[in-house]
């Protein structure tokens, strides 16, 4: 792995301080809708503010939702002609491009670990869905998974959510002796579509749900809970989980 390309991947997932509440980033609309502004959430003040533009103000992007403190993150863009390029971008600068692939439907992407490997969720036409490693095709996982992917250290498994035709969300992992995805009992409800990612310092997972009107909130919590808790509103349009 060239080392510009590995000390990028090993900037994006730095941790919060253990007990502080995370700085999350995501991608969000512009005023025309267009998918191009990075997100930053601050959970301690419940705000979400745009930061930056990326590209030239038209192209669109898709990044999922990540906890970071440096801006550092990974995502696609669509480049048109049937491509999409991998892109890494942070608060102050252009997105650096790093390989181009056929177009697809995403479902969240990880990158940095484990193995400082980069993950990401890919849905075939069917919405069959396959975990990406290093840009190699795996084998079938599931189906539906377009709500984000995660991973939780503390016991080396991939989290995703999984949304039904009509909406309704699931929580799951990845067994990793069986390779075959399990739901978990927590009651997430619908649209959970905006990314997923896992907070170590507190051992919790956040995830954006997008309502019929397309207003999106941000919601907390564990891997054992009952329900998920609804935290704040993060503006509209957040559903970029690929």
């Amino acid at each position: 792995m060239p080392s510009l390309f590995r000390s990028f991947l090993l900037s994006i997932l730095i941790f919060s301080s253990a007990g502080a509440a995370p700085i999350l980033y995501t991608i969000g609309p512009n005023g025309s809708g267009i998918p191009n502004q990075v997100i930053e959430i601050d959970v301690a003040n419940s705000t979400a503010t745009a930061v930056k533009t990326l590209g030239n103000g038209t192209q669109s992007f898709g990044g999922g939702l990540v906890v970071a403190t440096d801006g550092t993150m990974a995502g696609f863009q669509a480049m048109g002609n049937g491509q999409t390029a991998f892109v890494i971008f942070d608060t102050g600068g252009a997105p650096s491009t790093f390989f181009l692939r056929t177009e697809f439907r995403g479902g969240g992407i990880v990158v940095g670990t484990p193995s400082n490997y980069l993950y990401w969720i890919e849905n075939n036409a069917q919405l069959q869905s396959n975990i990406v490693v290093n840009g190699l095709l795996t084998l079938p996982i599931g189906d539906h998974l377009t709500g984000g992917l995660a991973y939780r250290d503390t016991d080396g498994v991939f989290y995703v959510i999984r949304n039904d035709d009509q909406g309704a969300s699931t929580f799951q992992y990845l067994d990793n002796n069986t390779a075959q995805i399990v739901s978990l009992p927590i009651t997430l409800g619908s649209g959970f579509t905006g990314g997923l990612t896992w907070d170590p310092a507190a051992d919790l997972f956040y995830a954006i749900a997008t309502d019929n009107n397309n207003d999106s909130t941000l919601y907390r919590f564990g891997r054992n809970d009952s329900a998920a808790t609804a935290l704040f509103g993060v503006g509209k349009g957040l559903t970029y989980a690929g």
